[in-house]
């Protein structure tokens, strides 16, 4: 059943950051259209703060690989949490999101 079930919640999983991707795209181009056009002023160095503070997970300063890594490996433990077979999992998640 792991062998089964992993490829598909991989593959959804695909579809979803590929979906969040766009959105946040898409709401990054409103902004900055809405900004030169002068219907409104974003301090783009206050947003960069806020997003290294919460994303920077190592709190190094730098937002790199590593900060990625400690965020997949606990994304992966919540994903694989009460899972019999966590390699399984594994290898069927990552199939799912190519």
């Amino acid at each position: 059943m792991m062998t089964v079930a992993s490829p598909q919640v991989g593959s959804h999983g695909g579809v979803v950051g590929r979906g969040l991707a766009l959105v946040c795209g898409i709401l990054f181009a409103i902004f900055q259209v809405a900004a030169y056009q002068g219907f409104i002023t974003v301090n783009w160095t206050k947003v960069h703060k806020f997003v290294i503070k919460d994303l920077d997970v190592n709190r190094d300063g730098h937002l790199d690989a590593s900060d990625l890594k400690a965020v997949m490996a606990s994304a992966l433990a919540v994903l694989s949490q009460g899972m019999p077979s966590v390699g399984g999992f594994l290898g069927g998640f990552a199939l799912g999101l190519r």
